[in-house]
């Protein structure tokens, strides 16, 4: 329990405070309840008797179905939380007005009490959870609802025994005046357990968007009692309800013989009360998950009956048995209260979960309105019929108590009954979502389906192997492995023959781990069939099976010309004989596969070494490590990461240099673990290592995710590169994040052990210097804009692209330092296009500590609309942006061009010290614009090198004002700058034509052309200009081409081959989805025309 509330503490923002208001608010609700229930029933059974509770029953019933029917029309109509405070508001003063009604002495007024108690009984409890599902995302409804769930039971457990001590000293009508004092102190509590309005959890009913009117209510019905298990459960509820509404009466009856004075039977109440309420808790917390766990849904929601069952024998032991009434101790009297227990404290500590878990075999859109129904609708029914079943069986047939026992015990074997069906329909339901195309029904059909449940489908799924549809039948295999075994595994193995290529290799993966000799032979017949992937899945089921007694039949597959055949050959060998000798057919096929020139060959022998996994194989994969081609090399880095081996270390570290192995190369060490850490820790302490392997080092600590590495990454905080520094830090972050996913792990555990105040501080600190960073960003991007356009722009980009890592660093930052669940809540609403909600998370941000106020107006600044920047002296900005020391290569190549372009005189020192700096692209740039400034730079590059180097920058400029890249920032232009092609064509020439296979796509640097579409005369249908695009769609796929395009004015194209396009795509994702950005605008603004015109289309026509 400690564990669980600690889980949910540190999944909710504001450090659990609107947790504790909703547990206090429930426990509350929960006490008045109890409070208003034992003084109902008191005064009741004293004031009018136990005989009419019958007729109160179907009256109940009646006002069940219009509470619950204005609950509904209300709720949609306001927001959750003032209907909360009304429900509240109502309940406090309609408990008021009843107590003041008791002061009359008439038996109309119990009556008036017990009808109007139950309204408040339903309403509010059923309120307090819609109104939760708006404090809490679903994400921390899931780790607070448990919690909350559990503050209402000791609700209930303190209610329980506050009405006694109320009942005994005041008189039973004070529990109401008690009932009317918690459900004032609801209120604050309530009001505490709002959130915030930067929190943008709470929805308004009448803002959410409604699927259009419902379907006609008897239609509803049918449709939703057409599913086999809501029309069983339907059914299901009449003898439970019968049975469940006996026993209350008979325990009431019980009650009115033992207790005359009402103030002693309503503090017997409240005392049962506590004992059943703190019985189900502990059910519910020590035996309802294991039960689930052990036995699955359908067998669990047996308990119940059961339970019910020897209560209702115990009423027919109780009419049996001719002893006076002897006090609540008595035998007979405790027989009706051992009744009345095994039903309510069952319910709700085992049957409850059980109950809400049959739902999810139900299919999402009919979920909740199956639910509404068994709730709404059939429950008031039931309770009405049991009312009726009573007074027909008393008043109608004479029927004494102890045939009315064994009535009760009867309905109890029918509900029993139908239960088992219960059971098997949810079996059945839950595996055809298995069979299900749709993924969400199957996927929670697989986690929740037990081992227990699976056993016990076992025919149904051995029936379902042989399904024509392969999906279905490869689900089957699958959960048939679960619970394999000799018989399971003959009769799956004698299908083989008999199924699709496809469900054969299921069945193998499925009885791989069943070594016995029918089994063998079966995957050893498969293994020599004419489907390689067949005979390949047989392989790798024969080396799992381990049996020596198959080896001389795989190694014939040692010598087989297909080389995934011979590759699971090795496998399977090196798997049945460990001792692997160098020597043997299997280690020379190995060498002989890694040798080979083909990357096909050697692929299939990294995968084979993964595969097979060993250290002792580990020298031919760092052989296989030097291969050129990128496939191999994936996969080679993929099986050094299962080794374990301290020798894979280097070879990945030098992996993890190229931006295109790093992901596989994090990964694999990430899975080295402490071994991969040493050697890190090592590295970076030593010191003197170019930056960009200072910052993949820092960065791979945070993948392996080792809180060991926090000191060594504080330690890059002093005196490195900016960009170590924010490596660090993202790992910090990560680190902290890897803690906190752990199960049971506080939030305050982590910082004690691991996040100290030292710590904090030195986070704090950075954290104050990166947000003078940012502000001197926001300064120096507003100047640069005073300037002007042209390529102080592309200075700009680099400026907010840095701003924006700068900013991301910084919430890092606070995420070590204070609450992270906040921290991430508000990150991600500051990326909402409401405007209130951004506003709301900088004020979330502002009050997480001193240091975040700063970055918190910063934020809130970039929002509003710029003012115009005084232009600053135009030497002296660029002086400030060259001193800059986290730009990067393409951020001083981008200061260096802007500077030549405006030809800007006395920055001779600092281009001369980026013409000495790393990067090829800024040297040759800063040696340009020496030139353009009359200061040419002795020994640099010659004017051929300069010339070519400024078109580029020139074209990426150009770029950026093409609106199909207006999403790609100038630092990544300069990728499609590089594939880009200069075309000329002249008046009258023709582009391409209508129905040719386009490969390309073009930009119009200069000139126009015409979009010609149809045959003789041909239509024109556009003219397009400079910085228009065409042929976009030929770099996306390979159809023809939809128009003809003619050159209008002399033209220059930029041109784009889908080749090189697909090619950069696959280097660097990021620009697809820029590009896809742009697509996509741009077909909704067509869509939007094409709507618009067809509309204004119909008006003329009207």
């Amino acid at each position: 329990m400690r564990a669980r509330v600690a889980q949910a503490l540190d999944g909710i923002g504001g450090g659990g405070f609107r947790l504790a208001a909703m547990c206090a608010l429930l426990f509350l609700v929960m006490v008045g309840i109890v409070f208003g229930r034992s003084g109902r029933d008191a005064i009741f059974i004293r004031e009018i008797g136990s005989a009419k509770l019958p007729f109160m029953y179907l009256l109940t019933a009646v006002v069940m179905v219009g509470a619950s029917g204005l609950y509904a029309r209300v709720v949609d109509r306001m927001s959750r939380f003032r209907l909360l405070a009304v429900v509240l508001l109502a309940e406090v003063a309609v408990i008021a007005l009843l107590r003041l009604l008791m002061i009359l002495p008439h038996s109309a007024v119990a009556v008036a009490v017990f009808c109007v108690t139950e309204v408040l009984l339903i309403i509010p409890p059923m309120h307090f959870w819609t109104y939760g599902n708006d404090v809490f995302n679903p994400r921390e409804g899931k780790r607070a609802f448990p919690i909350i769930g559990a503050a209402g039971m000791l609700g209930t457990v303190a209610g329980g025994l506050l009405t006694r001590a109320i009942a005994q000293n005041a008189g039973t009508p004070e529990l109401f005046t008690a009932w009317a004092l918690a459900g004032c102190l609801c209120l604050p509590a309530a009001l505490a357990a709002r959130p915030a309005k930067r929190d943008g959890n709470m929805r308004y009913a009448k803002d959410e968007k409604r699927d259009g009117p419902p379907a006609g209510r008897i239609g509803e019905v049918r449709e939703l009692l057409s599913i086999p298990l809501v029309r069983t459960l339907a059914l299901l509820h009449v003898p439970m309800y019968i049975v469940i509404y006996v026993i209350d009466y008979q325990f009431f009856s019980n009650l009115n013989e033992v207790f005359p004075d009402r103030d002693a039977m309503a503090g017997f109440l409240g005392v049962f009360t506590a004992v059943w309420s703190g019985s189900a808790m502990a059910f519910q917390f020590l035996l309802a998950g294991p039960l689930l766990r052990r036995f699955g849904v359908g067998r669990v929601a047996l308990v119940h009956p059961i339970s019910v069952s020897l209560g209702a024998g115990a009423l027919v032991a109780r009419s049996l048995i001719a002893l006076p009434v002897s006090g609540v101790g008595g035998f007979r009297s405790l027989l009706a209260v051992f009744s009345k227990y095994s039903h309510i404290s069952v319910k709700y500590g085992i049957d409850e979960p059980a109950y809400n878990l049959l739902f999810n075999s139900i299919s999402r859109d009919r979920r909740g309105r199956s639910r509404a129904l068994i709730t709404g609708t059939v429950k008031p029914l039931c309770v009405a019929l049991s009312g009726l079943f009573i007074i027909v069986m008393i008043d109608a047939l004479g029927a004494d108590i102890r045939l009315l026992s064994i009535a009760t015990v009867a309905l109890c074997a029918v509900w029993l009954v139908m239960s088992l069906r219960i059971q098997r329909e949810y079996l059945q339901a839950m595996v055809a979502n298995l069979e299900s195309k749709n993924v969400e029904l199957r996927d929670a059909a697989e986690r929740q389906l037990t081992r227990s449940d699976i056993a016990g489908s076992r025919d149904r799924l051995l029936r379902d192997v042989d399904s024509d549809d392969d999906a279905v039948a490869v689900y089957a295999c699958r959960l048939l492995a679960d619970i394999m075994d000799e018989g399971v595994a003959r009769r799956l193995a004698a299908r083989l023959p008999a199924v699709r290529d496809r469900v054969k290799r299921a069945i193998l993966s499925s009885i791989a781990g069943v070594r016995e000799r029918d089994v063998v032979d079966a995957v050893m017949r498969a293994a020599g069939g004419s489907d390689p992937a067949v005979a390949a899945a047989a392989l790798q089921a024969l080396g799992r099976m381990g049996d020596p007694g198959v080896l001389p039949f795989v190694e014939r597959f040692l010598d087989a010309g297909d080389p995934m055949l011979q590759g699971e050959a090795i496998v399977a060998c090196l798997m049945i004989d460990p001792v692997r000798d160098p020597e043997s057919g299997p280690m020379r096929a190995l060498r002989s596969l890694a040798q080979s020139d083909d990357p096909r060959l050697r692929l299939r022998a990294a995968a084979s070494i993964r595969a097979a996994g060993g250290r002792d194989l580990v020298p031919i994969l760092l052989r296989l490590s030097e291969s050129g081609d990128e496939a191999v090399r994936c996969e080679v880095i993929g099986a050094l990461g299962e080794t374990h081996d301290e020798r894979a270390v280097p070879v990945l570290l030098e992996a993890a240099e190229d931006r295109r192995m790093r992901p596989y190369a994090f990964d694999a060490l990430r899975r080295l673990g402490p071994i991969a850490t040493s050697v890190v820790h090592a590295a970076l302490d030593e010191g003197g290592m170019p930056r960009a392997r200072c910052v993949a080092l820092a960065s791979l600590l945070g993948h392996i995710g080792n809180p060991r590495s926090i000191p060594v990454l504080l330690g890059l905080l002093d005196d490195r590169p900016l960009p170590v520094q924010y490596a660090a830090i993202g790992s910090i972050a990560a680190i902290k994040a890897a803690l906190m996913a752990q199960e049971g792990v506080t939030e305050f555990i982590i910082m004690q052990l691991h996040f100290p105040a030292d710590v904090r501080e030195t986070v704090l600190e950075r954290l104050s210097g990166f947000v003078v960073d940012v502000a001197l960003d926001r300064e120096h991007v507003a100047q640069l804009r005073a300037l002007g356009g042209g390529p102080p722009a592309l200075i700009v980009d680099a400026l907010e692209r840095w701003s924006r890592r700068r900013i991301e660093t910084c919430m890092q930052c606070l995420s070590i330092a204070t609450d992270a669940m906040t921290v991430s809540t508000a990150a991600r609403r500051l990326r909402s296009r409401d405007r209130r909600v951004r506003a709301e998370a900088v004020e979330v941000i502002e009050g997480l500590c001193a240091e975040a106020r700063g970055l918190a107006r910063i934020i809130e600044s970039s929002w509003r609309e710029e003012q115009p920047a005084h232009a600053a002296e135009a030497a002296r900005l660029f002086r400030e942006l060259m001193m800059k020391p986290d730009g990067d290569e393409w951020y001083r190549a981008c200061v260096a061009f802007a500077a030549g372009r405006l030809r800007l005189g006395g920055l001779s020192g600092e281009l001369e010290s980026i013409a000495g700096g790393e990067g090829a692209r800024a040297r040759v740039l800063a040696a340009w614009a020496l030139r353009e400034t009359g200061r040419p730079l002795a020994g640099g590059p010659d004017d051929k090198e300069m010339d070519a180097m400024n078109a580029d920058m020139e074209r990426i400029l150009f770029l950026r004002s093409v609106p199909l890249f207006e999403e790609i920032e100038g630092g990544e232009l300069r990728w499609i700058s590089e594939i880009a092609a200069e075309e000329t064509f002249f008046s009258g020439d023709i582009v391409f034509r209508e129905g040719e296979e386009g490969d390309a796509l073009y930009v119009i640097m200069h000139g126009s052309v015409k979009i010609v579409k149809g045959g003789q005369p041909p239509v024109t249908l556009c003219v397009l200009e400079e910085r228009d695009y065409f042929g976009e769609m030929a770099i996306l796929d390979e159809d023809v081409r939809s128009a003809t395009v003619e050159v209008d004015r002399d033209a220059r194209f930029l041109v784009i081959r889908r080749e090189h396009f697909r090619t950069l795509l696959e280097a660097r994702p990021q620009i697809a989805f820029a590009v896809f950005r742009t697509f996509s605008a741009r077909l909704r603004d067509l869509q939007r025309q094409i709507v618009e015109g067809h509309a204004a289309s119909r008006v003329e026509i009207k």
